[in-house]
């Protein structure tokens, strides 16, 4: 999967990649934990990310029993909020 990172004051991190691996049926959903987060991402720009906000867009990429690529439409819907660190 694919998440870019959409900061408040126009910080973008795009094309951060996350493996997720499992098996879904087909017109089914799964279940699946990723790091929402890596070092690229936290300390992005001049000044890292600490109180701050982004809005992810995810996508996900996979590949049919038959060896065909699939690729999900975006979800953008999803926030992260980093903690100041005291």
């Amino acid at each position: 999967m694919i998440v870019d990172y959409f900061w408040g004051g126009g910080v973008t991190v795009l094309d951060q990649s996350f493996g997720v691996s499992g098996t879904v049926p087909a017109g089914g959903s799964i279940a699946a934990q990723f790091p929402v987060a890596n070092a690229i991402v936290l300390g992005s720009g001049v000044v890292p990310r600490d109180g701050h906000t982004a809005t992810l867009a995810i996508t996900v990429f996979g590949m049919t029993v038959a060896g065909e690529p699939v690729e999900s439409k975006p979800f953008t819907g999803g926030s992260l909020a980093v903690n100041s660190c005291i």
